[in-house]
This record gives structure tokens, sequence and C-alpha cells, in this order.
């Protein structure tokens, strides 16, 4: 069943983030490394939302015997949203960096 939640998980991922690499294409008008980073950013991002949304629900998840990764993370849940959104977070401004976006965008970024 762990499985069958990371394939949901996974398929939540890719219908959401599969469209950054496909709009960072257009827009650059090629695929390159700074794509997968934008999609690897979002990645951690939708772990984190993801995991709070879940955490949501996990008592009822657990009478009815679903796995998510809330449940498995619950010990030390506020540690794993913490590094996602941190891992995003940094990926997303090192990004930043290699575009030398101005330095306004950390001011409404953070």
């Amino acid at each position: 069943s762990l499985s069958l939640s990371v394939i949901f998980s996974f398929k939540s991922f890719t219908e959401f983030n599969f469209s950054i690499l496909i709009s960072w294409t257009a827009a650059k008008g090629i695929f390159d490394n700074q794509s997968l980073l934008l999609y690897l950013a979002c990645i951690f991002w939708t772990l984190g939302y993801d995991t709070i949304y879940a955490y949501e629900d996990k008592e009822d998840d657990k009478k009815i015997g679903v796995k998510s990764l809330a449940i498995y993370l619950e010990q030390n849940i506020k540690f794993w949203i913490s590094l996602f959104y941190l891992c995003f977070i940094s990926v997303f401004s090192f990004l930043a960096i290699l575009n030398n976006i101005n330095s306004i965008f950390y001011i409404f970024h953070l």
C-alpha cells in the first residue's frame, strides 16, 4: 500500500510539475538544466504543501487504512515540512542567481 501512496503522490507531482518543464522550454526556447532545477524546486514545494494537506486528514486516513507521507513522517512532521520548503527556497534562489534576477525578487520571494 505504501507503493500505491507513492504512485499517487508521484501522479500529483507530474500533473503540476511536468507543466513547469513545458512552460520553461516554451518561454526560453530551449530545454536546459535550469528547467530541471526548477522542476526539482517545484517537487520540493509540492512535497511541502501535499504533506500539510495530507496531515489534516491523517486521523481519518488511519481509520480507513490509507497510507500517506504525512502518516509516514508523523513523528517529525515539522522538521520534514521545513526541510521540503528550505530545499525549495534554496533551489529557487539558486535559479534566481543563475538568471541575474533583480534583488527586489528576494524581498517578495521570502
